[in-house]
């Protein structure tokens, strides 16, 4: 039997173009559509712990990738207005009030029930500068044809507080106090659990007292948002806000997998809880009040949209090059995301556990929910497994058929008519590893393979030595380089960073090139 897992993307692609759930058998999404959009990767702020590592447009030469254009502002707000959206949260990547302009299109066009604007407030040092963008965005929003809840939610805690005052925030408190009352705007604030630092900017700006603590609650009505923490906050001038508190992630793309962490457990938690408390199991997909779920989209700064955790990243959907109902039929054509959004998060996972535990432990341990899914299936033998191993379910459901099967070749045909001990055989047996994705390929640059030794280094993949030696091997004679082990490619700047988070969240080519 040929071992379709020594050439997975080969029959990736192949299961993609001809496998589908019939229209008629597959599961359909009434409900309004949530959408989190990052317009930007740059910010002024430059916060340490910010996992996107976010630095000053001045400092980096190609842009496109790192921020929506002037067209991509337009295909966002076009695909938007499309996706049937009731709520559209706009935040970091960078600080989002770095582009403005973009929010004060978002307003004026976005058609949507509410819309949430996250923002560190570095904006506001200046107070007659912040009243003015806070009045015209009140004026922009006061002039909507289709109302909308608006809310400027600033985020206060000690990292933030590291490079922004309290005078600043107390800046955005005062002047958004008229506002309060009204149905223009409405501010929020937002911490962290466990940190005091929140509290402190509060009693600087006056005094007040808490009411109505709750624990995971949705931040509105009608389509479920739920956070780790909310209360309201009433001050003595009578002002009164709600206050958000989340929970902190430990968001490394360098986690060292292979040293014994005492949080390890803790940071596996977090993923868990928030997949199954914050997204009730499927990432996906978003509860409405009214009509049942609708579906969860991420945008990125390069135009990257896919519901979350849930992007393809051998295919990729970009706004720039697919519209909203193209975004659609991709996928749910593709069973591979189909499944996803069909079966949520545990489905996916005990797959990938059957032959590759450590992708799974790897995509949680990073502990950055956006970016989970692309770090799970970067290894394509273990994506060709998931899809053969869905197609197998999806005709034991009889959702489809062996008849279905006749587009792929014979070789891939007759895996997935084995059995499942006969699959994970082959897949065992297979000589493909990760590092085939490098080997070969002229575009890998030479800091793009010692980004991998390092994660190698790291214990994120299994891989043995002898394949590890010739890649050494390998790397040494095309990079004249002469490194003896890959413990020699150890680094921890920005710039790998920015490495790093390129290889979860990449353009595609032909729109980086366009």
């Amino acid at each position: 039997m040929t071992n379709v897992f020594n050439q997975p993307l080969r029959y990736i692609l192949e299961i993609e173009k001809h496998i589908s759930i019939p229209i008629e058998k597959r599961k359909t999404f009434k409900g309004k559509t949530m959408a989190f959009v990052f317009l930007t990767k740059f910010c002024e702020v430059e916060c340490a712990h910010c996992f996107f590592r976010s630095r000053k447009r001045k400092e980096v030469e190609n842009k496109k990738e790192y921020e929506l254009s002037e067209e991509g502002i337009e295909k966002l707000i076009t695909f938007l207005n499309q996706s049937h959206n009731g709520y559209l949260a706009i935040l970091g990547g960078g600080e989002p009030f770095n582009r403005f302009d973009y929010i004060l299109k978002i307003l004026e066009k976005v058609r949507t029930d509410r819309i949430v604007l996250v923002t560190s407030g570095v904006w506001a040092t200046n107070y007659k500068q912040a009243k003015t963008m806070i009045d015209t965005m009140a004026e922009v929003i006061r002039k909507r044809r289709n109302k909308a809840q608006v809310i400027l939610r600033v985020s206060v805690d000690k990292w933030h507080r590291s490079k922004i005052s309290a005078d600043t925030i107390c800046n955005i408190i005062e002047i958004m106090k008229p506002y309060q009352e009204g149905q223009d705007i409405e501010l929020q604030l937002h911490g962290m659990d466990g940190d005091t630092t929140l509290e402190e900017t509060l009693k600087q700006y006056g005094d007040f007292k808490i009411e109505n603590r709750r624990k995971l609650a949705s931040d509105n009505d009608k389509i479920l948002k739920v956070g780790y923490q909310r209360y309201d906050c009433i001050f003595e001038n009578g002002m009164k806000m709600e206050i958000g508190l989340a929970q902190k992630f430990f968001s490394n793309l360098k986690v060292n997998l292979k040293k014994q962490q005492e949080n390890l457990k803790d940071i596996l938690k977090i993923f868990e809880d928030d997949i199954e408390m914050n997204c009730f199991g499927n990432p996906s997909l978003v509860k409405n009040k009214e009509n049942g779920d609708g579906l969860d989209f991420l945008i990125s700064y390069n135009g990257n949209v896919s519901t979350w955790c849930n992007e393809q990243t051998y295919d990729l959907n970009n706004i720039y090059k697919h519209s909203y109902d193209e975004v659609i039929h991709r996928t749910f054509h593709n069973v591979i995301s189909y499944s996803f959004i069909d079966k949520g998060y545990q489905y996916r996972e005990n797959i990938f556990k059957e032959v590759n535990p450590l992708a799974v432990l790897r995509s949680k341990a990073i502990n950055i929910r956006d970016y989970s899914c692309a770090s799970l299936m970067e290894e394509r033998n273990t994506v060709l497994y998931y899809a053969i191993r869905v197609i197998q379910d999806y005709i034991k459901e009889n959702i489809l058929e062996i008849e279905d099967l006749k587009g792929l070749s014979e070789e891939l045909q007759k895996v997935i008519k084995s059995p499942k001990w006969k699959v994970i055989e082959l897949y065992y047996k297979a000589s493909y590893t990760i590092l085939d994705e490098y080997i070969g390929k002229e575009e890998v640059t030479k800091e793009e393979w010692k980004d991998l030794f390092n994660l190698i280094e790291l214990g994120h993949y299994n891989i043995a030595e002898n394949n590890v030696k010739d890649a050494i091997c390998y790397f040494n004679t095309n990079y004249h380089e002469n490194i003896k082990g890959i413990e020699e490619c150890k680094e921890n700047s920005i710039e790998q960073y920015e490495r790093l988070l390129n290889r979860v969240s990449y353009m595609r080519q032909d729109v980086k090139e366009a």
